[in-house]
């Protein structure tokens, strides 16, 4: 995996590539080293994204990426941030999510609320 220790090269990797994975990490948390076990395998998998290290007590620059916990995954598709969930989750879901993002069918949570709030729109419109 890549690692990176400033927003320079956080930019360049999320605008030089269509998918970019950074997992936001602090040394001796056990959380974090689990989960980056969980998925050290994960590049080849999925060779299509980039995956790259954030090192929390490396970084030198802005607080963009500075989170409230570890680990913090930030997931971008060309350019755009969709989502940045924190802690540790099952293999599955995080092999689901990439490869849902890979394949188009990842929905922010904003376009879930829509899809819910369309639904109940659809239930609740009176029928003529």
């Amino acid at each position: 995996m890549n690692e990176i220790d400033n927003l320079y090269n956080a930019k360049q990797l999320i605008k030089n590539h269509k998918y970019v994975i950074i997992i936001w990490h602090d040394p001796g948390c056990p959380v974090c080293e689990h989960y980056l076990d969980t998925i050290k395998d994960m590049p080849n998998e999925f060779p299509q994204c980039v995956f790259a290290l954030l090192n929390g007590d490396d970084y030198t620059d802005d607080k963009v990426f500075e989170p409230d916990g570890a680990p913090v995954t930030f997931f971008f598709k060309n350019g755009k941030r969709l989502m940045a969930p924190h802690g540790q989750a099952p293999v599955e879901i995080i092999r689901d999510n990439i490869q849902s993002i890979i394949d188009g069918t990842f929905k922010t949570m904003r376009e879930h609320e829509q899809d819910q709030l369309d639904n109940l729109e659809d239930l609740y419109t009176p029928q003529t």
